[in-house]
């Protein structure tokens, strides 16, 4: 893999590589990754809860994964302006979920929910983080 160092013309640096197939790829030193991680507990059964509400406060934002986890498996619904997006399930086997948000761009005041519900007899707890690059 070439390797080409280069600079904006806001003073940027960026880096760009260059694969064996030709493919360039555009490293910015300037973006920086964040995340944000909220959490529920004493759930109760049957009930759509949220699990995390993250609104977009400032310039277009790159999504990058959804994680979650909670102490039951659930149904995992992912909200985008209230308009329902993805939903995924977790298992009793494997109750740690990851949903792959690559290439989705949050616009400023943009709001992203992910919800969930379970059908288990007690409360239960559930985590959830978006992982995100400016």
């Amino acid at each position: 893999m070439a390797i080409i160092a280069g600079q904006t013309s806001a003073g940027t640096s960026r880096t760009v590589l260059v694969n064996d197939a030709g493919k360039l790829y555009i490293v910015d030193s300037a973006v920086t990754t964040d995340i944000e991680y909220q959490a529920v507990t004493t759930v109760p059964t049957n009930t759509i809860t949220t699990v995390l509400n993250f609104t977009n406060a400032g310039a277009a934002l790159n999504c990058n994964t959804i994680f979650g986890s909670g102490t039951a498996n659930a149904e995992w619904l992912v909200y985008i302006d209230d308009v329902l997006k993805i939903v995924q399930r977790t298992t009793a086997a494997n109750i740690k979920l990851q949903i792959p948000m690559e290439g989705f761009i949050l616009a400023g005041s943009a709001n992203i929910k992910v919800k969930i519900i379970h059908y288990r007899p007690a409360t239960q707890d559930f985590e959830c983080s978006l992982s995100y690059e400016r």
